[in-house]
C-alpha cells in the first residue's frame, strides 16, 4: 500500500477544508462592513523522494499534495487612502451645512414675527408720525413698534448666540471622540503586532483597524503611514497622534487605560458675544495647525461664519442706535434725551456687553415732523443692510448643501470602486465554493479508493 497517497489525500481534505471555511466566511460577512474579502492560497507541496516513471524506468521526485500557505485579504491601499480623505472633505461641508441650516432658519425672511418686519412696522410708525407730528396716536406707535423691534432683535442675537454655543460643545465631544479613536487605534496596532510576530493572521483586526481610520477621517483630515508588521502611525496637521501601540503626546499611556486628553481647547471672550477666540493645545504643548478637513474642521469654519454673521446684525443694531432725530447733542441718545423720573423706554436692551441704548418716552417726542421724516427716510437703508445679511446666510447655506452633496456623490462612487476591489463577490464565492466542495469529495474518494486497495490486498494475502 501507498502511504503517500494517503497523504497526499490527507493533505488535500485539510487544505479544502480550509478553503470552504474562508469562502463561508466570505459569504458570510458580504454585507458586514468594513469587511475585506480574504482567500486561501493553495500551493503544491514540495516533493519528497524518488519513484519509477515510465518504461524507461526514470527516477524522479513524487508530490505530496496541496497546503494553504496563507489566508490573505484582499487589499487596495490607493481606493482606501481616497476614501479617507473624502471621508474628512465631506465631514467639514456635511457639519457647516448643518450648523448653517439651523442659521437659516433664524433668518427666515419675510416671515411674521420676523427682523424684516419689526424693521418695517418700526418706520411705517415713523413716516405716520412725520404726516402728523402732534398726533399722540402715532407718536404711541413708535414706542410701541421700537419696543417690538427691540424684542425681536434681541430675541435673534440670542439664539445666534445660543447656536454658537452649541457649536462649541459639538467641538468638544469631537476632540472626546478623538482621544476616544487614537487609543483604540493604538490598541489595535499592539494586537496586530502580536498577531503578526507569532506568524498568525490578523486579518480581522485589520478591517477593525481600517474601520477606526475611516471614523477618525471623518473627524479631523489625517495622514497615515502603514508598517511592514500591517500597523499604522497616524498624524493630525503634523502631529503624530498615534504610533505602533504609543499614543507619542502621553508616553506614560498603556493599551486597557482610559483615553489621555490628547487636544485642548481654550475659549477666550472678545468684546461682544461674537467674537471669540478658541484656541487647540496638544498634550505636548504644541499648538494645533490649521486642518484641512474633518468635521472638527467644518465645526470652526461654521462658527466663524456665524460669528461673522451676529458682528453684521450688531452693527446693524449700533448704526440704529447711533441714528440722532431728537437733535440730542449726545449721538448716543437716539430717540430722546429725556432723563425725567419717569423714564424713557429703551428700545434695545444693553445685550452681553454691547451698548446699544436706544431710549424714547411717548410724551416727549419732538413734535417737529423734520426729525421724523429723517428717521423715515433711513428705512430703505437699514432694511437693505439687513435684506444683504439675510441674503449672504441664503449664500453660503446653500453653498455649503451643494458642497456636501457633491463631496457625498463622490465618496459613493469611492465606496463603490472600493467595494468592488476588496469586497466580497457572492456570484464569485457562489462558483468557489462548488469548486472547493468537488474538490474536496475528490479527495475523499481517494481515501476511499486507497481503502478498497488496501482490502483487496489483505483479501489476497488472507
Amino acid at each position: 500500500m501507498s502511504f503517500l497517497m494517503l497523504n497526499i489525500a490527507q493533505r488535500a481534505l485539510a487544505a479544502q477544508q480550509i478553503a470552504l471555511e474562508v469562502t463561508a466566511n466570505n459569504m458570510a460577512n458580504a454585507t458586514t462592513p468594513g469587511y475585506h474579502e480574504e482567500v486561501a492560497n493553495l500551493s503544491e507541496a514540495p516533493p519528497v523522494g524518488t519513484g519509477s516513471f515510465g518504461s524507461a524506468n526514470q527516477a524522479g521526485p513524487l508530490g505530496e499534495g496541496v497546503d494553504v500557505t496563507s489566508v490573505t485579504r484582499f487589499q487596495n491601499a490607493f481606493l482606501a487612502r481616497a476614501v479617507r480623505n473624502q471621508l474628512a472633505f465631506r465631514g467639514r461641508w456635511q457639519t457647516q451645512s448643518a450648523v448653517l441650516n439651523q442659521i437659516q432658519g433664524l433668518f427666515q425672511e419675510p416671515s411674521p414675527g420676523g427682523l424684516q418686519e419689526a424693521l418695517n412696522a418700526f418706520f411705517n410708525a415713523w413716516n405716520q408720525l412725520a404726516q402728523d407730528p402732534y398726533s399722540g396716536a402715532a407718536q404711541m406707535e413708535v414706542y410701541e413698534q421700537g419696543q417690538s423691534l427691540a424684542q425681536t432683535y434681541n430675541g435673534l442675537m440670542s439664539q445666534l448666540a445660543a447656536t454658537a454655543a452649541n457649536v462649541q460643545q459639538t467641538i468638544a465631544q469631537r476632540l472626546s471622540t478623538l482621544d476616544s479613536l487614537a487609543a483604540q487605534i493604538a490598541t489595535l496596532n499592539g494586537q496586530i503586532a502580536d498577531v503578526q510576530a507569532a506568524g498568525g493572521s490578523a486579518n480581522a483586526l485589520q478591517d477593525q483597524l481600517g474601520t477606526l481610520l475611516n471614523q477618525l477621517a471623518e473627524v479631523a483630515d489625517i495622514q497615515y503611514t502603514v508598517n511592514p508588521n500591517h500597523t499604522v502611525d497616524v498624524y493630525i496637521g503634523g502631529q503624530a497622534v498615534v504610533t505602533g501601540n504609543r499614543l507619542p503626546l502621553d508616553p506614560a499611556w498603556r493599551p486597557g487605560q482610559a483615553p489621555p486628553a490628547l487636544l485642548t481647547m481654550t475659549s477666550s471672550p472678545g468684546a461682544a458675544w461674537y467674537q471669540t477666540t478658541l484656541s487647540f493645545t496638544w498634550a505636548d504643548g504644541a499648538p494645533l495647525t490649521a486642518l484641512a478637513g474633518g468635521k472638527l474642521d467644518g465645526d470652526l469654519t461654521a462658527l466663524s461664519r456665524l460669528e461673522q454673521y451676529g458682528q453684521a446684525l450688531a452693527t446693524l443694531g449700533a448704526t440704529l442706535a447711533d441714528a440722532t432725530v431728537n437733535g440730542s447733542p449726545n449721538p448716543d441718545q437716539v430717540l430722546a434725551s429725556n432723563t425725567s423720573s419717569s423714564g424713557p423706554v429703551a428700545f434695545f436692551q444693553p445685550f452681553n456687553g454691547t451698548t446699544l441704548a436706544v431710549a424714547v418716552s411717548p410724551g416727549t417726542i419732538s413734535a417737529a415732523n423734520a426729525n421724523a421724516q429723517n428717521m423715515a427716510a433711513l428705512a430703505d437703508t437699514f432694511v437693505s443692510q439687513y435684506t444683504a445679511l439675510v441674503g449672504q446666510v441664503g449664500v453660503d447655506g446653500q453653498t455649503a448643501v451643494q458642497t456636501a452633496d457633491n463631496a457625498s456623490a463622490v465618496l459613493t462612487q469611492l465606496q463603490n470602486s472600493l467595494q468592488s476591489a476588496v469586497g466580497v463577490d457572492l456570484n464569485q464565492e457562489s462558483a468557489n465554493l462548488i469548486q472547493e466542495q468537488q474538490s474536496y469529495l475528490a479527495a475523499a474518494r481517494l481515501v476511499q479508493s486507497e481503502q478498497a486497495t488496501f482490502n483487496s490486498l489483505l483479501a489476497a494475502l488472507g
